[in-house]
């Protein structure tokens, strides 16, 4: 419901018709993903394995549903996006 009000109002602020494809889908893109930026243990793990899993209700990692990976860069730095889940997740990072 407030992605659609959301809409709504953007959709009424756009002022030139060509643009208003652009801007919904870059909207629709930022709304449907978080970003989670963070360095491995003081950048020890070059190109290292991140994962991010959401935690059960008791506070396990939920291994059997990965949300997103990627790798950290050769500094131990990265920056993921995932789904939002409305809880929290677990981050992973293996060498």
């Amino acid at each position: 419901m407030k992605r659609l009000m959301a809409l709504f109002l953007f959709l009424g602020c756009v002022r030139s018709p060509s643009d208003s494809l652009l801007y919904i889908l870059l909207l629709q893109i930022r709304s449907g993903k978080i970003t989670l930026n963070g360095q491995d243990i003081k950048g020890a793990y070059k190109t290292a394995l991140v994962e991010v899993y959401p935690l059960t209700q008791e506070g396990d990692c939920d291994l059997g549903n990965l949300l997103a990976k990627d790798y950290t860069d050769k500094y131990g730095k990265y920056s993921i996006s995932y789904p939002p889940t409305g809880s929290l997740v677990c981050v992973k990072v293996k060498p």
